[in-house]
């Protein structure tokens, strides 16, 4: 499984666990009802690995919420 950190606010953004090791443990979306709060770790499944990429960025399947 690969550890996401995802964003539980209205812009539901998420970073890859080498993102958040390197620095980006908040929301910073500028609008996000959640700005400034601590992103929240996820499981991503093997499987969804492969296929969860939006506009070139990680996300997280309704499977794996």
């Amino acid at each position: 499984m690969a550890k996401v950190y995802d964003c539980p606010g209205t812009c539901k953004g998420v970073v890859t666990e080498e993102e958040y090791n390197a620095g980006a443990k908040t929301c910073s979306t500028q609008g996000c009802s959640f700005i400034g709060k601590p992103l929240e770790p996820r499981d991503q499944c093997d499987d969804c690995v492969a296929k969860s990429e939006k506009d070139g960025k990680p996300c997280v399947c309704e499977d794996c919420e």
